[in-house]
């Protein structure tokens, strides 16, 4: 009789093994399976379905967050949902439907662009005219578009006559009722700013406080903008001189920001998400060993105060074979020298060495021990080390390693502290 495996609890679920690229990605129906509205994601939702209401003033917005904290699956999902609420995957309909019933009629046009070292007027425009072109593909080009092809095939498009062009596209698309509205997204703004900050003659990052005026002032024809960024837009500034440094500060006080990091227990849920574990299939001691963690994590306050001990306590089973002791830290030593929520999934779901799927190799039976603190620290060490050889950490690094390779391990006491080592080298980096 073949042995079970810890594998054999767990599903793999494909949109967790990549980032969104938001412009592809909006063109995939299979994007968006098994995407997790969490509260602050439904919260979010809420914020910036508000801005659609006619006549609203609120409609530029930021949103910050650290790399693969999640903010491009976000705005794919804002994207589709207020596109065409019908062609999001069933399971979410009801999710964002009782976050934003207005989504449900609602179909603003967006236009898509993703971030790189141009003008920023440039790739705005192109976005813009290739949307409006697959909308009218079989028809004659209208004036508009030609007018943009033409603007298109100069080296630099001027900052006002992209404003122009938007505006006006969104009106036409209003009184066609092609349209309610224009949603522009724009990924990876941290690019654009990096290229305005080495050339500032070809990219003047005014053009980014045109937008907002523009979106703010759209009362009956709804222009949003929205701008996804790693960090704020003056810390791109900070090594250009203090005037034009002030500048870009003012110009990121005229968007609204919404600051992209999910609290811990909706990282939980995120988590068990993405590992698909079947609960009902746990011995029951392997179970009520996942919740007495669970217990421990929140009563040490690893998971924060302002996390719901209902939530925690409801997706502890689902989280193994990770122990609830490890997701928090888990989580600071992947926003420290990691990606974040991207590596987070890559640690779940992607085969690395020393991963939770690897580990997940092992037998399944009553007295398995979870995937815990002292494994963490190989994962660690055999993904990270080289970022942890950077200068800041280095000789921290050095001495937690050292220690722990010299400690004897010829016996089963030896080895049981090696792992005691591990945990506690770990917590102190």
């Amino acid at each position: 009789m073949s042995e079970t495996l810890i594998s054999s609890l767990l599903q793999e679920k494909k949109r967790f093994f990549r980032s969104t690229d938001l412009v592809r990605d909006f063109v995939d129906p299979l994007s968006l399976e098994n995407y997790w509205l969490t509260d602050f994601g439904r919260s979010c939702l809420e914020q910036i379905a508000d801005s659609l209401r006619l006549g609203s003033t609120r409609r530029a917005w930021r949103i910050t967050g650290d790399f693969g904290s999640g903010k491009s699956s976000f705005a794919l999902l804002l994207a589709r949902a207020f596109r065409s609420y019908d062609q999001l995957p069933r399971g979410l309909r009801g999710a964002v439907g009782k976050a934003t019933p207005e989504a449900k009629n609602a179909n603003f046009l967006p236009i898509l662009v993703a971030g790189s070292r141009e003008p920023m007027s440039n790739a705005v425009v192109r976005a813009l005219a290739a949307t409006l072109g697959s909308l009218n593909s079989r028809g004659a080009k209208s004036a508009l578009l030609e007018e943009m092809e033409s603007a298109l095939s100069q080296t630099k498009i001027a900052d006002q006559q992209a404003i122009d062009f938007l505006t006006a596209a969104n009106l036409k698309l209003i009184q066609s009722k092609k349209a309610d509205g224009i949603i522009l997204i724009m990924d990876e703004v941290g690019k654009f700013l990096e290229f305005a900050a080495i050339e500032p003659a070809s990219q003047d990052v005014f053009f980014l406080q045109q937008l907002a005026e523009a979106a703010s002032r759209s009362a009956k024809h709804p222009l949003v903008v929205i701008c996804l960024l790693h960090q704020s837009i003056n810390a791109y500034a900070e090594q250009l001189a203090k005037t034009t440094a002030r500048e870009w500060e003012k110009i990121a006080g005229r968007f609204e920001e919404i600051s992209f990091s999910l609290p811990l227990d909706q990282v939980a849920q995120l988590a068990a998400s993405a590992l698909g574990t079947k609960p009902s299939q746990l011995p029951p001691s392997l179970a009520r060993q996942a919740q007495e963690s669970m217990k421990t994590a929140m009563r040490l306050g690893w998971y924060g105060t302002a996390s719901s001990r209902e939530t925690l306590q409801a997706v502890a089973k689902s989280l193994f074979p990770l122990d609830a002791m490890v997701l928090p830290v888990l989580v600071r030593i992947l926003r420290r020298f990691g990606q974040n929520e991207r590596s987070l999934f890559g640690f779940l779901c992607a085969h690395e060495p020393f991963g939770l799927r690897a580990f997940a190799q092992q037998s399944l039976h009553a007295q398995t021990q979870p995937y815990q603190l002292a494994d963490l620290y190989d994962y660690v060490r055999a993904n990270l080390g080289h970022r942890l050889n950077s200068a800041t950490y280095r000789s921290h690094w050095n001495v937690i390693e050292s220690t722990i390779e010299a400690f004897p391990r010829d016996s089963k006491e030896n080895l049981l502290a090696v792992r005691n080592l591990k945990t506690v080298g770990l917590l102190t980096l």
